[in-house]
Order: C-alpha cells, then structure tokens, then sequence
C-alpha cells in the first residue's frame, strides 16, 4: 500500500505537467510574446524615450537616457496602473494578435479592479488613519517607486545583457528559428 502512493502521486504530477505544457503551448500560440523581438516585445515597441533594443531608431536624446532612465524607471507601476493597462485594454493589434476584441464584463471587470486598487491604496488608508491626505499620497508614491525599482531591477537585464541577441522578423512577420 505504501508503494502505491508514491506512484499516484507521480501519475499526478505527470497529469498535472502535461497540462500545464498544453496550456502554455496554447498561451504561446495565442499570444506569442518573444523577448527582445521588434514587433513582438511590448516593452520595446511602446517604449520611445528609452531605446532597449539596437534595431530601435537612435534619436538625438538617447544620449541621455542614462540620466533621465532612473527617474522614468521610477514611475513604471503608476505609468503601468495609470496609462499602459487602459492603452492595452484599448488596443486591437498587440504583436501577432488582431483584431482584439473583449466582451463588456471584461471591461466592467476591469474598471471595478482600477476602482478597488485605488480604494485599497489610497482612499480607505485616507479614511482610517489619522494623517494628513498628502502623507499618505507620499508613503503610495514611495511604496510605488520601490515596487518599480524592484520591478525593472528583475526586468531590464533581458535588455541589457551582453547575451542578449535582438531578433528582427522577416516581411511576412516570422522570426527566424535557426
């Protein structure tokens, strides 16, 4: 009887395994994001102050960003929070994917999220404790500047390590897998 459970347990994990791989094999055929491809790589094609990839067009301020990159880096989860989630929420065309389209309780979904983030951060914190509003406005600043830092800390060495090859796709939109 002993014997019997371990191997239920691996029939288990090998069920469980499989599903995951088919589900992430249906998650990359749906939405394909590939790392560090133009086209393909959101963090690359919406990003125009900051060049991450050395196929992005070189413009004259680049040569700042050094100085300039720390403070944007900063105000990632609020840019995330405040601009990127509506502008994808909004978009029909987001790497391979097109035409997108979502049903009407996605976007109830979604602006009752936006609603209740704002509530958990900023508005019930303004309601039960005794400080002044821009306090705590400035402790939600700080706590989203250190989210952000830890945020592209994890993030940009897929941008910026000597490893890191920029793959272009061809004119019918295919990355090259040799």
């Amino acid at each position: 009887m002993t014997k019997q459970k371990p191997r239920m347990r691996m029939r288990q994990i090998k069920f469980r395994n499989e599903l995951d791989r088919d589900f992430h094999r249906a998650v990359r055929a749906r939405v394909a994001h590939y790392f560090d491809a133009n086209g393909c790589d959101i963090d690359i094609d919406d990003t125009s102050f900051i060049r991450l990839s050395p196929n992005q067009p070189l413009r004259r301020y680049h040569r700042y960003q050094h100085l300039y990159a720390p403070l944007m880096f900063w105000m990632v989860d609020i840019h995330t929070v405040f601009f990127h989630d509506f502008a994808y929420l909004f978009k029909r065309h987001l790497a391979n994917m097109e035409d997108i389209r979502h049903p009407l309780r996605e976007y109830i979904l979604f602006f009752v999220c936006k609603f209740t983030y704002l509530a958990l951060m900023l508005f019930i914190p303004m309601a039960l404790i005794d400080l002044p509003w821009w306090q705590i406005g400035l402790g939600w600043l700080i706590m989203s500047f250190v989210m952000s830092t830890i945020f592209i800390s994890l993030l940009i060495g897929t941008h910026f390590a000597e490893e890191t090859k920029f793959p272009e796709v061809d004119s019918e939109g295919y990355l090259a897998t040799g």
